[in-house]
């Protein structure tokens, strides 16, 4: 387990996930996770990549990471970062008070 970088809890977590949904690299069909929260879903994808290392089938992974459309993170749209970055009443003594 320390190999890969994980403690013993965060291995058993990966265990568990790649358990339940080790169907979805049978099947390949991914859309029951769509609507999951982006935390579960990154939970699952984190252990269906572990799991497909370990089978040896980290190709058919990519496929379907890719396929699906799947993301390691939600990225946050360009233009909205910029205007939280630049909207004046987010500065910190407005925070502070």
């Amino acid at each position: 387990m320390e190999s890969i970088g994980l403690n013993r809890v965060t291995m058993k977590t990966r265990i568990a996930y790649a358990r339940r949904y080790d169907h979805l690299m049978v099947t390949g069909d991914f859309s029951e996770i769509m609507e999951f929260s982006n935390d579960k879903k990154k939970h699952i994808m984190k252990s269906l990549a572990l799991l497909s290392k370990y089978l040896g089938c980290y190709d058919r992974w990519q496929d379907y990471k890719n396929r699906y459309q799947l993301k390691w993170t939600v990225s946050r749209d360009s233009l909205a970062s910029f205007q939280i970055m630049t909207n004046l009443d987010n500065e910190f003594s407005n925070m502070v008070d």
